[in-house]
């Protein structure tokens, strides 16, 4: 999951640094990755747990997501778009988590 994270993060950078993608683009496929490994990370995280998995990727999740918001808090970028955006992300990899659930 890592390697898919920095590979596609390079690709997509490197069409932008090229002028081969716009700005735009480059931000919400960046955006797309991002969800596409917290989903991964929800998937395998679900498998290794026998309780309830929504608990267990919650449990792993939210530290990572605090650290987030903190960093920018500090960059003082923090607003209402950003919650969004963290919710989002913590959305993604519930479900992946609870889509293991219903496979087992």
């Amino acid at each position: 999951m890592i390697i898919f994270l920095f590979i596609s993060t390079f690709l997509i950078t490197l069409l932008n640094y090229f002028n081969i993608l716009n700005y735009t683009i480059t931000k919400y496929l960046k955006f797309i990755v991002i969800i596409i490994s917290f989903f991964i990370t929800g998937i395998k995280l679900g498998n290794q747990t026998n309780k309830k998995n929504f608990k267990e990727i919650i449990k792993f999740v939210l530290p990572i997501i605090l650290l987030m918001i903190i960093y920018s808090l500090i960059v003082n970028k923090f607003n209402f778009q950003a919650l969004i955006y963290y919710s989002i992300l913590l959305l993604s990899s519930t479900i992946g988590s609870i889509l293991t659930k219903t496979k087992k």
